[in-house]
């Protein structure tokens, strides 16, 4: 952790987040208004001895590191330049010297290499004739063809081939690339791609990383993309990422668009904050790289049922994904529960009956606009996916709208809402809204999950604080232990829907679970996390494990698994129960303030035992 603890004895965290919100001191710590949510009364605590915050209004909570991220909307590795830069601490050169790193160098400078022979193609008088006039009718100006660095691939067999090894470029490079395709048969290569419209696209860093290509005429598939190489993964990868990336960030608003011909006719009408999945539904390394831009998500994909169904789908990804927050509900009595609900705002954008949203930009940009405006919550659009093609006399149909609704009512927050949302189910599929209600009970319904408490009359000073530093050190033994685990046991990969990388609470170790998640080597992680982590990555590669067999090892990680999601539930509890010890005293409210006070020791002690020698002892093979 070398880096990041030298920024943290470097950087006073009051100093950091001050720059952004007025703090008073109170105690040891400091308070302020949130800059995440509004609010009147502050409720934004900075904690300078853990070099974190946490907000007891919306949940927000975390480190220095965390809180830039959060402000500026930078990636880790973006924050932690940041942050050494203002610390006067140089962080190391990425080498490039290794055999992987020169590999991925020589596909980008081939893919830039062709790139330029497809662009010059369209721009050829008689060549690209066809792909232009192309353009023209979609609505696209010769200016976006360069800015995007349009393409044409010649009606040929081996065109580009002979291109690209007169400028040197080796036949075994080309397939690497993917830009050439083996003969089955044997007896040598092929062009990939042939008479289409060529597309090139680019990483977060503007690298070109593959292509996507049309065809031009009848021909199939209509829409080819680059193989998987080391430098294109399709689903991790937004098209016009690198284009739209500062303009997410500007306006804090990401518009998902379906294809190539979308984005285009958006950014050439200056709607710059628009990204396209190129076809397929989102993926959740596609939401991961928004999420670090913003937590407004529009989706925009094509009015059909396809669309429908992609846009679902990603809805339903995005919650596994997106980070979630903690809030109070006030329930009847005027007690409060707290329930977890997404740290995102999701909206659809409804397309014209068979239009897309190409054909709506391009025809008036000021409609577009109109429905942007009018972007649905997530719950009307489900709402009327739902419910388009319903048969009120089939009970069956009925049933499966119910099923689909009635979670995503359960997970509204405001009871107000929660209520509207209900009556209207139940006039929809004409069933009495007390049916409703119980089936919302009987499952758990919106009090799954959650913790009651009311506002309490005193104040155990220092309890959260202590907690955190009582069981730092156990906590960072437990992650380390279960990412060593992850990193030096192949067997684990088969278990990759078991992690969870925000229960993984450490500087650094977040990213590299999320970094293992997303990469099956080694090599693969070392090329996607900053510089400052590669230590140690190191060191957890090559951390002492017991000797497990695949079993053991398989027991061990669900072992270390369980007690870092039990730490993260406790933690919640116990801040919003701290939080409410901080409230006003209220008259008659004595016994409760003491019931509450006990369960705050409680959860202190459950705390700190939940990684306590027991589990030291179990890792070391005893």
């Amino acid at each position: 952790m070398g880096i990041i603890d030298e920024i943290r004895d470097r950087l006073d965290i009051v100093e950091i987040v001050s720059l952004h919100v007025p703090l008073r001191k109170t105690g040891k710590n400091f308070k302020g208004s949130c800059p995440f949510h509004s609010e009147k009364t502050p409720s934004f605590v900075v904690y300078p001895e853990d070099w974190g915050y946490h907000c007891f209004g919306c949940g927000a909570h975390g480190t220095g590191i965390d809180f830039v991220m959060a402000m500026q909307k930078l990636d880790f590795g973006e924050a932690l330049r940041y942050l050494a830069e203002k610390a006067g601490i140089t962080l190391p050169e990425r080498h490039k010297d290794t055999e992987g790193d020169a590999q991925r160098e020589k596909l980008y400078r081939i893919n830039e290499a062709a790139a330029q022979y497809f662009h010059s193609l369209l721009l050829h008088p008689s060549a690209g004739t066809a792909a232009r006039e192309y353009l023209v009718r979609r609505g696209l100006t010769k200016q976006i063809w360069e800015s995007f660095q349009l393409g044409y691939s010649a009606d040929s067999w081996d065109s580009l081939l002979h291109y690209m090894q007169n400028k040197g470029h080796a036949v075994a490079d080309l397939i690497a690339a993917g830009l050439v395709v083996e003969r089955e048969e044997g007896g040598g290569v092929y062009d990939r791609f042939r008479h289409r419209l060529m597309f090139p696209i680019r990483d977060r860093e503007g690298r070109l990383s593959g292509f996507g290509a049309r065809i031009m005429g009848d021909g199939q598939p209509k829409y080819l993309n680059s193989p998987q190489t080391a430098v294109f993964d399709k689903g991790a990868i937004l098209y016009a990422i690198d284009r739209a990336k500062a303009a997410i960030r500007h306006l804090d608003q990401a518009i998902i668009m379906e294809g190539y011909f979308d984005v285009l006719a958006a950014h050439q009408h200056g709607i710059e904050n628009a990204v396209a999945c190129m076809g397929t539904a989102l993926t959740d390394k596609q939401i991961s790289i928004l999420k670090r831009l913003t937590k407004n998500f529009y989706f925009a994909l094509d009015a059909d049922a396809a669309g429908d169904q992609a846009t679902l789908k990603g809805l339903e990804l995005s919650k596994q994904v997106l980070d979630q927050r903690t809030v109070p509900v006030p329930d009847w009595r005027g007690w409060i529960r707290y329930q977890n609900v997404l740290d995102a705002d999701i909206r659809i954008i409804e397309m014209p009956v068979g239009k897309d949203p190409d054909e709506v930009i391009g025809a008036s940009p000021d409609e577009w606009r109109r429905l942007v405006g009018e972007a649905l919550p997530v719950i009307d659009y489900l709402f009327r996916a739902a419910t388009a093609r319903l048969d009120l006399d089939d009970p069956r149909a009925k049933s499966a709208a119910v099923a689909q609704l009635l979670p995503a009512i359960r997970e509204i927050p405001d009871t107000v809402m929660q209520a509207h949302y209900l009556q209207r189910l139940a006039r929809i599929v004409n069933v009495e809204e007390r049916s409703l209600q119980g089936m919302m009970r009987s499952h758990g319904t919106a009090a799954r999950g959650s913790k009651v408490a009311r506002p309490v009359v005193r104040h155990e000073g220092g309890t959260l604080g202590q907690a955190m530093r009582a069981t730092r050190e156990e906590g960072v033994v437990a992650e380390r232990y279960c990412l060593a685990l992850l990193l030096q046991r192949p067997e684990l990969r088969a278990q990759a829907s078991l992690i969870e990388p925000e229960n993984f609470l450490f500087p650094g170790h977040r990213e590299i679970a999320s970094a293992w998640l997303r990469n099956p080597t080694a090599e693969g992680m070392r090329q996607e996390l900053n510089e400052a982590l590669w230590e140690q990555l190191d060191e957890l590669g090559a951390m002492a494990l017991p000797g497990l067999a695949a079993s053991q090892s398989l027991e061990a990680l669900n072992d270390c698994l369980q007690k870092l999601r039990k730490r993260l539930v406790l933690r919640r509890e116990r801040e919003v129960l701290e939080q409410e010890l901080l409230q006003p005293a209220e008259v008659g409210d004595r016994t409760r303030a003491g019931v509450e006070s006990t369960r705050v020791a409680d959860l202190n002690r459950e705390f700190t035992e939940v990684l306590n020698m027991r589990f030291k002892r179990k890792r070391a093979g005893r």
